[in-house]
């Protein structure tokens, strides 16, 4: 009598190997969802409530440095649906798109991370990309 060889764990078991380095939390982000960072990016956003123009530079993928109150607030990236959203230094910087006119909003954070108050929505006016 021959043995029986077992395809289907087999099969299962390539499977989930394969599936263990592609946890979520290792894929890569998706870039439409945020700015155009593989290079450091310089864009300038006109802003409401006083805040006239900003410029934020992104020195890489997961950080954004945010002018606010007189300091550049080095910011790291988040998880989110929608959008970028950087968090750092009791406030969250949101930005949607890329681009002359995307969106970008200025938030105070919550103790718990979670948004609060808008301190300010902008749109880009302008961006340079240096390699």
């Amino acid at each position: 009598m021959k043995p029986k060889i077992l395809i289907l764990p087999t099969v299962i078991l390539g499977i989930s190997m394969i599936n263990v380095g592609c946890a979520p939390d290792t894929l890569p982000l998706n870039k439409s969802h945020h700015h155009p960072s593989h290079r450091v990016a310089r864009v300038t956003y006109a802003c409401d409530n006083g805040l006239g123009h900003r410029k934020v530079r992104y020195p890489d993928d997961r950080t954004a440095l945010v002018p606010y109150q007189g300091n550049h607030h080095k910011l790291k990236l988040d998880k989110s649906a929608s959008s970028a959203r950087y968090i750092g230094d009791g406030i969250i910087w949101r930005s949607q798109g890329s681009g002359i006119g995307s969106t970008a909003t200025l938030y105070k954070a919550k103790t718990n991370g979670a948004i609060g108050n808008k301190i300010a929505a902008c749109h880009e006016i302008k961006n340079s990309r240096t390699k």
